[in-house]
C-alpha cells in the first residue's frame, strides 16, 4: 500500500507567491485557475502532490473542454433513428468531475479552518444510533 502524500495548510504569511511552485505541464485558463487556488492555500512542494495536481488541473482544462461541447450540443440529442437520448459526453464529464473530487480528497486537501462544508457541527438530527 502506498503511502498518501503530504499537504500541509499554508498560512497567510506562508501563501506562496504568484512565481510560487509552478504546474508540471501547460495548463490552460480552468487548469490554471484550480493549480493557483490551491498553491496559494497549501504547501505543494513534494513531486508526488505536484504530478497528482497536476493531473487534477489537466482533468479541470478537459471537463471545461467537455462541458463546452455539452452547452453546444446540448443535453440531449437526436440518435439517427429520431429519438432523444441523453448526450455521451455527459458521462465524460462526470468521470471527470469524479475523478477531480477523488484526487483532491486523495491529497488529503479540505477546506481552510473557517471555511468548513457540510453541516455545521453540534447539529442534532435526532439519530442517536441507539435504534
Amino acid at each position: 500500500m502506498s503511502k498518501k502524500p503530504t499537504i500541509h495548510l499554508v498560512s497567510d504569511a506562508d501563501k506562496a507567491p504568484a512565481t510560487g511552485p509552478q504546474p508540471l505541464t501547460t495548463l490552460g485558463k480552468a487548469g490554471r485557475t484550480l493549480w493557483d487556488q490551491v498553491s496559494s492555500e497549501f504547501d505543494i512542494s513534494g513531486v508526488e502532490t505536484r504530478t497528482l495536481l497536476s493531473q487534477v488541473c489537466e482533468s479541470a482544462d478537459r471537463l471545461a473542454r467537455i462541458r463546452a461541447a455539452i452547452d453546444k450540443t446540448g443535453e440531449v440529442i437526436i440518435t439517427r433513428t429520431g429519438l432523444p437520448k441523453a448526450n455521451p459526453a455527459i458521462q465524460a464529464e462526470i468521470a471527470c468531475r469524479n475523478f477531480i473530487v477523488r484526487t483532491l480528497a486523495r491529497l488529503g486537501l479540505q477546506s481552510p479552518p473557517g471555511r468548513g462544508s457540510g453541516r455545521p457541527g453540534g447539529v442534532n438530527c435526532g439519530y442517536t444510533g441507539d435504534e
